[in-house]
């Protein structure tokens, strides 16, 4: 056996009388390149319904840029299926959908998933559409946004939305 070979097997078997002063703070680490490592924060996700495909994937291809987790769904229906077994941070919704429209996707998010910030956007009836969204938020949208939107407007509504500390109050 080589020599010292026995005091490393020692070393290894035998607890060790080293105890940390406090916990340990990862955030300040060295990397391998003498860089400090940052913590790891979980992602928000996002949860994107709207039954245009455009919008949805241009508001998908932007959030995801931003650094967003990002789900994408095509109509209200998959929404509900979805929201069945897990909620979002951020859900982001049309309020025209066919059979399960933005209005009632607000008041299930509200009921399954109190903490949830919801965003809604409209612009597919431009005659009804200013009257939709404050309704919406009377049923407890946290805020809304008019299509078309700018990327800009976007990232600022979800950012808004990310840093509340509590969701709308929605009326009775």
């Amino acid at each position: 056996m080589p020599k010292g070979s026995i005091s490393l097997l020692k070393d290894l078997v035998e607890p060790s009388t080293y105890r940390p002063a406090r916990s340990w703070d990862m955030s300040a680490i060295p990397s391998q390149k003498g860089m400090v490592m940052q913590m790891c924060v979980p992602e928000p996700r996002v949860l994107i319904i709207d039954d245009d495909s455009v919008t949805r994937q241009v508001t998908e291809a932007v959030l995801a840029q931003a650094g967003y987790r990002v789900e994408a769904l095509a109509d209200g229906r998959q929404a509900l299926r979805w929201l069945e077994t897990r909620c979002a941070a951020i859900v982001i919704t049309d309020i025209f959908m066919p059979d399960v429209d933005g209005l009632e996707i607000v008041r299930l998010v509200r009921r399954r998933c109190p903490a949830a910030r919801v965003l809604v956007m409209s612009g597919g009836s431009h005659v009804f559409s200013q009257d939709y969204l404050p309704i919406a938020e009377r049923l407890g949208a946290d805020g809304t946004l008019t299509k078309p939107f700018r990327p800009a407007d976007l990232l600022a509504a979800v950012a808004r939305l990310a840093d509340r500390d509590e969701p709308s109050e929605a009326v009775a």
